[in-house]
């Protein structure tokens, strides 16, 4: 994997101004599907099996991530249940994934696939589910201010979540 582009932790001004060009670039990857990780792990294969193509997930940032360099960004069902991170093998790099962080309030995650472990047979270690991430209409200058004062703050106190619709 590369190195990340950008101080993502306490960016500088200058680094601002490249961030946000970059967000830009960012912008135009939507709709963005990628694979859910580390479904063997906290219980997620279970979690998976409740799941089913086209629904509504939750997901939220964590700048304080151990596995991740910068933001990790964790998936849950409308009921709280931890579905994975997301990564796999479609894998947005460590600045895509810092952006997403960013643009959480923003995003849509919709599954499109998934394959829970009881159906893909006793030699899988683990469940299967891919997302898709649709951004909602956006004011572009409003966002970057957004972005602008949250990667201010101390990584520690950063956490957005995406938009989830209230209906079941």
């Amino acid at each position: 994997m590369n190195a990340p582009l950008f101080n993502w932790d306490n960016p500088n001004e200058d680094e601002f101004e490249k961030i946000s060009d970059y967000v830009i670039g960012v912008l135009s990857t939507f709709p963005f599907e990628c694979e859910v990780t580390g479904a063997k792990y906290l219980g997620r294969n279970q979690n998976i099996e409740h799941c089913i193509s086209g629904s509504e997930v939750c997901l939220k940032s964590d700048w304080n991530s151990p596995y991740f360099k910068y933001a990790g960004i964790e998936l849950f069902d409308k009921e709280g249940r931890s579905l994975g991170n997301v990564g796999g093998y479609w894998n947005p790099s460590e600045d895509k994934r810092a952006v997403f962080a960013c643009l959480l309030p923003h995003i849509r995650a919709t599954v499109v696939n998934v394959e829970t472990q009881s159906s893909r047979g006793d030699w899988r270690k683990q469940a299967h589910l891919d997302v898709r991430l649709e951004l909602e209409p956006i004011d572009l200058p409003v966002v970057l201010e957004e972005m602008r004062s949250f990667l201010k703050l101390d990584p520690k106190k950063r956490s957005l979540s995406s938009a989830v619709s209230e209906e079941d």
